[in-house]
């Protein structure tokens, strides 16, 4: 499956920078290598991992340890638990088994990618453009649930990637079960201006005038795509063209001077 962000969100993830959103300074930290095979940790006499904001699937930042071998192997580390006072880490994370420094921090970022902001929380998509002043749904409905999978990507396993599909516990993208969809995936804009909120050039040069060229549709076919496949959606999309074009002020006054009106 593909996915296609908007021109604005893809800039703003390619802008996205990673914040400290919790740390540990000073003496009373302990890198505890567990040995081979066996989980390392990091431990904190003042039990104060929870309530500086460490959570699992954070990435580590060291800086300051007694070996600087340590804030190597230790940076970038994804912490597996966290217990009040214990980091738990894949094991061969920490290099030397050490107390840790007076001067010594041990932080953790957020925000790097998307899948970091979406780690503690998830993205309703509901039908409407408003919520209620108190925040709730209201009577709109769910159209799609995005959140962070557990697993780990495998190409062609579906129950570890981004899919369409009704069971909250197996995809990345999780269609509401109460809403009922055609089961095609199209995109707007064209090929040749994928980077660009305007008309393609190719369409505005055949001739197509331009609030006309702005409504084009873009669709894969892949290896797998059958005979079939293009049957259903010659089908089942002239409907929703339809009323995509009631919806459009530019159609509706494209073909009212197309009428010869004005």
């Amino acid at each position: 499956m593909a996915v296609r962000y908007s021109t604005g969100l893809r800039d703003k993830l390619n802008g996205l920078k990673a914040t400290v959103k919790g740390a540990i300074i000073g003496a009373g930290i302990a890198l505890v290598d567990g040995g081979e095979g066996v989980a390392d940790t990091i431990t904190d006499s003042g039990d104060g991992f929870v309530a500086a904001g460490f959570a699992p699937g954070d990435v580590l930042f060291v800086k300051g340890s007694t070996t600087g071998a340590n804030d190597v192997s230790l940076t970038g580390v994804v912490i597996t638990s966290v217990a009040i006072g214990t980091l738990t880490l894949p094991t061969a994370s920490v290099n030397t088994a050490q107390a840790f420094p007076v001067g010594g921090v041990i932080a953790v970022a957020k925000g790097g990618s998307l899948k970091d902001i979406m780690k503690d929380g998830k993205l309703m998509i509901y039908t409407g453009s408003t919520f209620d002043p108190d925040d709730g749904p209201g009577t709109r409905t769910l159209l799609l649930t995005v959140t962070v999978d557990a697993g780990t990507f495998v190409a062609g396993a579906f129950g570890n990637g981004g899919e369409f599909e009704d069971d909250p516990t197996d995809g990345l993208i999780e269609k509401s079960a109460s809403v009922t969809w055609k089961g095609v995936a199209a995109a707007s804009g064209s090929a040749c201006t994928s980077k660009a909120l305007k008309a393609s050039h190719v369409l505005t040069a055949m001739g197509f005038p331009p609030e006309i060229a702005q409504g084009s549709l873009v669709f894969s076919l892949g290896r797998n795509s059958t005979e079939e496949d293009i049957d259903y959606v010659l089908d089942v999309m002239p409907p929703v063209f339809d009323r995509l074009r009631q919806m459009s002020p530019l159609y509706a006054k494209f073909i009212k001077e197309q009428k010869g009106g004005k």
